[in-house]
């Protein structure tokens, strides 16, 4: 593994594609964009000097893991030894919920009560950014980056700069019950490498197990729902953002629309759910085929208590499935991929104590302590040098790093926030109405080309 930090990269050539109705009024989250530019512009707060490092300085995390009960005792044990090793430093951690992460952090900054640093995921980075909100972290970092793997450290960049550093590595990859899969009469070694082949796992499964979940999906009413559901749109050839411009209502996206409306239908899946909202269940051994993170670990150790070694026994890893997919007719080869969930730190622009921010934010992703915390401990991911550590399963760990390769790049950028809500929206609407596929896809591709051009 010692080359995996040059070797550990995510398939930066595939960018993948790129709410309500009527979307005639800006969505919620650019207005509130549009306040904190005017707030930024004004104050000029990003210019704040920072104290002497030598100094007593209070610095506020926001995330949305520390007060559950799977990372909590983790976040407790790298807040105590960061303020043992820097005294003069003392971490508050601001909790907010994932589902409303990014809108109560743009409020407050707007509001003035601005965090110093801030995790990130998915389209944060572009979002904070186009909000003037992140820093520039190229001068902070320069001794910290050659020591990560490229494809994390590409992953924290927006527009070539670097506003962002990896905390954790991560993707979305496709987990598979083994422990269904023979009692079923499946082969545990073999998980399917088409949508179509996949389809027929689960009608084999729910046959002889009924009740048990064919696929865990996000079709949540969030933005972070496209970026979980472009490997299955891959499959289908569907990019709802091409070249940087809608692109959702073609025959693919019908197709795509068709599947989702069947699946959630006959009970193959469940209506709404984010990726979290299956855990549960897996946790049970009541699905199947879920897509998911390496995060899944602390959530299900918390609620069955599984060693490690009974846990990677059950679950398996695979890219989430490719072609052929039902009702797509183009002959086009779309073979298995992932997608990043890499988790970020971005440096808030308004703080006061901005030495004091990089100390914490290089604490956490590089001190031994916190990669055994956050990584091993919690499961999270894997260190940005992308090698493994003490304490990580070799296997499974191996199983994510080789998979990261495979990850679609989201077209991240300053409509994607509202465009992905706009896509999210629609989807939902393949299970909650009667419209037909082909009438969401014009709906949807016109609520996207209106949230491209507020």
């Amino acid at each position: 593994m010692n080359s995996q930090a040059e070797t550990f990269h995510p398939v930066s050539s595939r960018p993948v594609g790129g709410s309500r109705r009527p979307l005639a009024r800006r969505s919620a989250w650019a207005t509130l964009a549009l306040g904190v530019i005017i707030v930024s512009a004004c104050g000029g707060s990003s210019t704040t000097s920072s104290p002497p490092t030598n100094q007593k300085a209070t610095i506020t995390f926001a995330q949305f893991e520390s007060s559950g009960s799977d990372l909590k005792d983790q976040y407790a044990a790298m807040i105590a030894d960061f303020e043992q090793k820097n005294p003069n430093i003392t971490v508050n951690l601001q909790a907010i919920p994932i589902d409303d992460y990014d809108h109560q952090l743009i409020t407050e900054c707007a509001g003035g009560n601005c965090p110093d640093v801030s995790i990130a995921i998915g389209n944060d980075i572009a979002l904070l950014t186009e909000a003037h909100l992140t820093v520039d972290l190229s001068s902070y970092a320069k001794d910290l980056i050659p020591t990560f793997a490229s494809g994390p450290v590409k992953a924290a960049q927006y527009n070539g700069k670097q506003y962002a550093i990896p905390w954790a590595a991560a993707d979305i990859v496709m987990i598979y019950n083994r422990d269904i899969m023979t009692k079923v009469g499946l082969d545990p070694t073999k998980p399917p490498t088409s949508i179509s082949e996949m389809m027929s796992d689960i009608a084999t499964a729910q046959s002889k197990i009924p009740g048990v979940v064919g696929l865990g999906i996000d079709t949540s009413k969030r933005t972070i729902s496209l970026d979980f559901q472009l490997p299955f749109l891959n499959a289908f050839g569907a990019n709802p953002i091409k070249n940087g411009k809608p692109d959702a209502n073609t025959p693919q996206m019908v197709a795509y629309l068709d599947w989702i409306r069947k699946i959630m239908g006959s009970h193959q899946s469940l209506p709404g759910k984010n990726l979290g909202g299956f855990r549960a269940l897996d946790a049970q051994g009541n699905v199947l085929f879920a897509q998911d993170g390496p995060w899944f670990k602390a959530v299900l150790q918390a609620q069955n208590k599984l060693t490690d070694q009974q846990l990677y026994s059950t679950w398996g890893f695979a890219a989430i499935p490719g072609s052929p997919a039902p009702g797509v007719t183009d002959g086009a080869n779309h073979p298995g991929v992932t997608v990043g969930g890499d988790h970020q730190l971005v440096m808030m622009a308004p703080s006061q104590n901005k030495q004091a921010a990089w100390t914490f934010m290089k604490y956490l992703a590089s001190d031994p302590v916190a990669i055994a915390q956050y990584d091993v401990s919690g499961g999270q991911g894997i260190p940005a040098t992308g090698k493994i550590v003490q304490g990580m399963d070799q296997n499974a760990t191996k199983a994510f790093l080789d998979l990261y390769k495979l990850a679609v790049v989201p077209p991240y950028g300053p409509h994607y926030a509202a465009a992905g809500l706009a896509f999210a929206t629609n989807i939902q609407k393949a299970y909650s109405t009667s419209e037909s596929s082909s009438q969401i896809a014009q709906e949807m591709q016109q609520d996207m080309t209106t949230a491209f051009a507020s």
